[in-house]
């Protein structure tokens, strides 16, 4: 509870409030844990994304996934192609970051069209193809 839980919630805390730095060092106990807890690592993907770093943003979102054996049906799985489909373009890396968000869009692909995180998915596609 307190290396995980606790940290969680705190970093969730001042992600919601701007504060991404914050959000990564307070998610630092809970590394031990990262094997087994893909939103400690998705949670740390954000806040890397948040803070413009892509390439950490990347490595987190790629561990999250790395999880699927183990958490075949947790809904992070899905959301992780989508972070890591922005982090790579906050890379600068408009194939990675397109092939990401077919990911996303193909695990999505028979989801209510309606559904506010695949709406803004899909409005931040349009834009970054506008991007590139």
């Amino acid at each position: 509870m307190q290396a995980v839980s606790v940290p969680l919630v705190r970093a969730a805390a001042a992600l919601s409030s701007g504060d991404a730095a914050k959000a990564i060092e307070l998610l630092k106990p809970a590394s031990a844990y990262d094997k087994a807890n893909p939103m400690v690592l998705f949670l740390r993907g954000l806040a890397f994304l948040k803070a413009g770093q892509g390439n950490e943003a990347a490595q987190e979102f790629q561990r999250v996934l790395a999880l699927r054996n183990f958490v075949p049906a947790d809904p992070l799985l899905s959301l992780a192609h989508l972070g890591l489909g922005r982090a790579y373009a906050l890379q600068g890396d408009p194939q990675k970051s397109r092939t990401a968000y077919q990911d996303f869009f193909a695990l999505w692909k028979d989801a209510d069209p309606q559904i506010p995180i695949l709406i803004a998915c899909q409005s931040g596609v349009r834009e970054a193809e506008i991007a590139f």
